[in-house]
């Protein structure tokens, strides 16, 4: 009798995963005003189902599905690191011209002769 090989197992959701790990990087990295909320759905699943699909893959030995869901959980949570760091550098360069301005608005201003 002939042996068939195994079924290929469905890679769909760890598919869908690297989509939604791409489509999260793409929209937190653009420069457009509520880019970012919008993404976080997509932040969510890429990782949540990355996850799962990626656990599933490596029981079945599977290691393009493993592949792809290790991908996608690793870009959702790259997009979350990329926003950490910009957030920080934009925060400490607000800040540090809050306390430049502050600063030279108390010092910098030479007071008036008194009467």
């Amino acid at each position: 009798m002939i042996e068939t090989p195994s079924p290929i197992h469905r890679r769909g959701w760890a598919t869908s995963s690297l989509i939604a790990g791409l489509l999260w990087i793409l929209l937190a990295i653009l420069p457009i005003p509520l880019t970012t909320p919008l993404g976080l759905p997509f932040a969510g699943y890429a990782i949540v189902v990355g996850a799962v699909s990626l656990r599933h893959s490596l029981r079945m030995r599977d290691s393009a599905g493993a592949w792809r869901a290790g991908w996608g959980a690793g870009l959702g949570c790259a997009g979350f690191v990329y926003l950490l760091i910009t957030y920080l550098i934009l925060g400490t360069i607000l800040v540090g011209g809050l306390v430049a301005f502050f600063n030279g608005v108390n010092h910098g201003t030479p007071m008036p002769p008194m009467p």
